[in-house]
Parts: C-alpha cells; structure tokens; sequence
C-alpha cells in the first residue's frame, strides 16, 4: 500500500471538504492518505517518504 499526502489550504471550508472527498475516494482504491492543513504544517519527513503528494487551495 502506497502513501499519499494531501495537503489543503482552506479559508471558507469548501477547500476542506473537497479534500476529504478525494481523500475518501482515494481510501476507496484501497490506498493510505493523509490529509493535512497547511496552515498545521506538514512534516518534511512525512514528504520525502510520501509516493504522492496532493494540493489543494482556495481562491479569492
């Protein structure tokens, strides 16, 4: 099983929701996610080991 990261910015929370509808169909296939906000800071090691990492923001 794979280690996907997917990080969020999110200012109104639609953001925040999208991300954990993609994280939910990504558990679905049957991988491993991690959603994380960015404004709590991924850790870098996390990143390095990850096999794909996600972004999402919002806009203004």
């Amino acid at each position: 099983m794979t280690k996907i990261i997917l990080i969020f910015a999110s200012m109104s929370g639609n953001t925040e929701m999208m991300a954990h509808a993609v994280a939910k169909g990504v558990k679905e296939m049957g991988e491993q996610i991690e959603v994380i906000d960015v404004f709590e800071g991924p850790d870098v090691v996390d990143l390095e080991n990850a096999a794909g990492i996600l972004l999402g923001a919002y806009t203004w």
